[in-house]
């Protein structure tokens, strides 16, 4: 488990999600975000940018995300493992 500030956005940087916690390794999340949030340690912050086959791919995600969207995500790594 790890506590991530994050704010997840188009290349136009409008925002379509922010958040906080999760779990890495459950497939709570997309394959770019996480794979990121993996290189960073605690404290670090980053700019992530992926395409859309390490996002949303060819589906989307419901009317918020179209398919084949690169995204962009503002990120923080706050806690890893309760640390």
């Amino acid at each position: 488990m790890v506590q991530v500030k994050y704010k997840g956005m188009f290349l136009n940087e409008t925002a379509f999600d922010n958040g906080a916690n999760f779990t890495i390794g459950s497939n709570s999340s997309i394959k770019g975000f996480e794979a990121g949030i993996l290189k960073l340690r605690k404290g670090e912050k980053a700019k992530l940018v992926f395409p859309s086959s390490l996002g949303y791919g060819t589906t989307g995600s419901g009317s918020s995300i179209p398919p084949y969207t690169p995204l962009l995500f503002d990120v923080e790594l706050s806690k890893i493992n309760g640390n």
